[in-house]
């Protein structure tokens, strides 16, 4: 079976297709998956491959924002049963709304990491935290840098 991961072989140019290695950009709940089609969801075996994916972008994403002067917010959302919904978002000061810094409204943080996502936390570098939103729990990590 094909896996529909995002190509990471080059991902300088990815990021510069959406813009992130430009210092004036801006985003407004900027965010992309990379397990598409979901199919991390047929095992936890099956989901390391997007976890890992997911990570490396929103690692490389972060050391590319964290040196400018512009503030910024990165972080993962994680869906318990659904891998084609993770993300990494990317927010900053827009012109689209006033809603710069986002509010994590509804996360519980300093959540417990289940086991089949520690291998990808770093509790020195990321904070986790929980949510649950019209049933479905998701977890999110952000930088404990920005």
């Amino acid at each position: 079976m094909e896996k529909s991961i995002i190509p990471l072989d080059n991902l300088d140019k990815l990021l510069d297709v959406f813009g992130i290695l430009k210092e004036a950009s801006w985003f407004d709940m900027w965010h992309t998956h990379v397990d598409w089609k979901g199919d991390g969801n047929q095992s936890v075996e099956a989901s390391r491959p997007f976890l890992h994916a997911l990570f490396r972008v929103f690692e490389k994403i972060e050391m590319v924002v964290s040196d400018r002067k512009k503030p910024a917010q990165i972080w993962l959302i994680v869906e318990e049963h659904d891998s084609s919904q993770d993300a990494v978002y990317l927010h900053t000061p827009n012109p689209n709304n006033d809603n710069f810094p986002y509010s994590f409204e509804g996360v519980v943080w300093n959540a417990k990491v289940p086991n089949w996502l520690m291998e990808f936390v770093d509790p020195n570098r990321h904070e986790t935290g929980r949510c649950v939103y019209n049933g479905v729990m998701s977890f999110w990590i952000r930088s404990k840098r920005l």
